[in-house]
């Protein structure tokens, strides 16, 4: 038998329904459905696709911070992406995606050893200073009298300087072991056939319409 005052007893706690009755928990349902409907009205469907991608990208940013060099897998992996969907939507912000992406995995390199200091040796190769010098060289093109255009500059730049430097004190920092290694190859080998395919597709369309002239 339980006693009253035994907190073993299943029938003096909290049920799960009477947390649902609270009415914090009330308040945070109804204010979640009106934000919910506040998004779909006005951004509609794709309001609603954001929505519904919002527990993955939760769970991703969970891991992101959790194992930064998922990071650098997702570079790679937008490195292609990005690229092509550039061919098929207009105003795609590329640069800015992969600015965030290279930005964010130092700043979870920095939290996921916020409690031990960051070892730099393994960055120091000849390879991060050549890269840094080829970095200040395209970063003075800003200012070269002959240049025409300053936003051409601001692409490049980041294609050219920019992403190399950051890069590849990154990979030198996080891959320790040859199963990310062999991860980042994986990664590296999908898109490359996978663009490979479409890229015949492309292929077999212009010859068919050459045909058919």
């Amino acid at each position: 038998m339980f006693r009253p005052d035994d907190e073993s007893n299943p029938y003096t706690g909290c049920t799960g329904s009477d947390r649902v009755a609270s009415w914090w928990f009330m308040a945070g349902l109804f204010l979640t459905m009106f934000l919910a409907s506040w998004i779909m009205a006005t951004y509609g469907l794709l309001g609603g696709f954001g929505l519904l991608a919002l527990p993955f990208l939760l769970i991703y940013g969970y891991f992101f911070f959790r194992f930064p060099i998922i990071g650098l897998y997702t570079a790679i992996a937008l490195g292609f992406i990005l690229l092509g969907l550039a061919r098929y939507v207009r105003d795609l912000p590329v640069g800015m995606a992969m600015d965030g992406i290279l930005i964010f995995s130092y700043i979870a390199l920095f939290f996921n050893r916020f409690y031990h200091k960051i070892d730099w040796k393994p960055a120091n190769r000849d390879i991060t200073w050549l890269a840094l010098i080829w970095f200040g060289f395209t970063l003075m093109q800003l200012f070269n009298p002959e240049a025409i255009s300053r936003e051409a500059w601001m692409v490049g730049f980041r294609g050219l300087g920019l992403y190399m430097m950051l890069i590849i004190p990154l990979a030198l920092l996080q891959i320790t072991k040859r199963k990310q290694i062999n991860v980042i190859l994986t990664i590296w080998a999908v898109f490359s056939i996978l663009a490979t395919m479409k890229g015949i597709m492309q292929m077999k369309q212009e010859v068919i319409i050459l045909v058919a002239e």
